[in-house]
């Protein structure tokens, strides 16, 4: 059974706070302080919940910080407009960093299981993040009343497989970001077309051997 290391104390989560601004600064992603100790407790609200339900893999505060939130701060510089939607955000990962990092921009946490939605109900109340909303449904079935500026996955499914359940989400100036490690040649194969442009961009992440992003500009019309 999967252990989970006690909270952290006051002067713990303002150390991680410190490593989370030095880390956050080699990625060129600086934050402010407020914001590095939010991030903060949000590791720590991670640790308060995982025997309740199973969020992450990481065993600790900091390893979560470091596995986790460093990973999805080195996708800030790519992010823009001003409504954003993390597509199976499970433990808020990337939406609740980037509600943080971006306070003006509206975020949307989809998120299918109804344990993990209420995880993520909890960390918007306990880190004061209006800008964030939680929807408890399934991509397939989500069907906005508008399309978004960012639409952002981290470890979601095939690439085919997410490009064909966006209906309602994008429009032509929309941009589609997907986190990866390495990036399978074979999923990329035909998303570039007249009516959408794709890069690869190759991210130096601290902690990890790869970091891919797979970045869909939508320039023309869409479903």
């Amino acid at each position: 059974m999967q252990t989970y290391q006690k909270p952290l104390s006051e002067a713990g989560r303002n150390s991680l706070a410190e490593t989370i601004l030095r880390s956050a600064a080699l990625l060129r992603a600086n934050l402010t302080l407020s914001q590095a100790k939010q991030l903060s407790d949000y590791a720590n609200l991670v640790a308060r919940w995982q025997a309740i339900v199973n969020l992450t893999a990481a065993d600790t505060p900091i390893r979560f910080a470091k596995e986790h939130i460093i990973d999805c701060l080195s996708v800030r510089p790519f992010i823009s407009g001003r409504r954003l939607v993390d597509i199976g955000s499970g433990a808020g990962l990337p939406g609740l960093v980037l509600a943080v990092v971006f306070p003006n921009t509206a975020v949307c946490l989809l998120e299918p299981s109804g344990k993990r939605a209420r995880f993520l109900t909890q960390a918007r109340l306990e880190l004061g993040l209006s800008n964030v909303e939680i929807i408890n449904e399934r991509l397939q079935k989500y069907r906005p009343q508008q399309p978004y500026d960012t639409i952002i996955a981290r470890a979601f499914g095939s690439l085919p497989y997410l490009m064909g359940n966006l209906r309602g989400l994008t429009r032509p100036d929309t941009r589609l970001i997907a986190m990866r490690g390495r990036v399978d040649p074979k999923e990329v194969i035909g998303l570039d077309t007249n009516s959408r442009k794709v890069e690869v961009v190759s991210l130096d992440v601290p902690g990890f051997d790869e970091r891919n992003l797979v970045i869909v500009d939508f320039c023309g019309r869409v479903a």
